[in-house]
């Protein structure tokens, strides 16, 4: 059973959400923008795999909850990119009215990282691992927690802030590097 979520914006992001006096994140103002959890052609798939979800990590600060899968660490880095450099975490807990479901996320994850090359089988296998939230026993190798519903503001509480900066090795090359610290924030 999942009993809190953790979820990631850009201090951008949450700045307007502020500014605009928001009461909800919206299904648009999740950790991927626009994002599924399947794409449109992907075929036999039921209507709920092409809703719009808010996601988070259950009950662990990500990416713990994603270090039992060999790759959590490069999808760490992946969504971190797409979130933004500054980054922001709240956590809050799931109510029992909360629509909240859990994927393993690993399946999408192995098609990604050429484990599979079945692009439409790792979606389907992604899809189909959904249980609700309330009924999850922690075997999945990269869970994902998906709400369907909106969550008031009122119910994060700020976690932690980071910054992701782009550092470079004496070879030129370029490598993301994640500086991550805890914090206590007026925002």
């Amino acid at each position: 059973m999942v009993k809190t979520g953790f979820h990631y914006v850009s201090i951008g992001t949450w700045n307007e959400l502020k500014n605009n006096n928001a009461r909800f994140i919206e299904p648009i103002r999740r950790l991927v923008s626009a994002r599924t959890i399947t794409d449109m052609d992907i075929p036999k798939l039921p209507h709920w795999a092409h809703d719009a979800y808010i996601f988070a990590f259950p009950d662990k600060d990500g990416p713990e909850s994603w270090k039992k899968y060999k790759r959590g660490n490069a999808e760490w880095d992946v969504l971190t990119k797409n979130i933004g450099s500054k980054i922001i975490g709240f956590k809050f807990d799931l109510l029992p009215t909360d629509e909240a479901y859990v994927v393993d996320r690993s399946h999408f994850a192995d098609w990604q990282y050429g484990i599979t090359n079945d692009r439409q089988e790792a979606f389907r296998k992604y899809a189909f691992s959904r249980v609700p939230a309330s009924e999850y026993d922690g075997i999945f190798r990269m869970p994902e927690l998906l709400i369907s519903n909106p969550i008031a503001l009122d119910r994060l509480v700020v976690h932690c802030m980071f910054e992701r900066e782009i550092i470079y090795n004496r070879d030129g090359m370029r490598r993301p590097e994640i500086e991550y610290a805890s914090c206590v924030l007026n925002l």
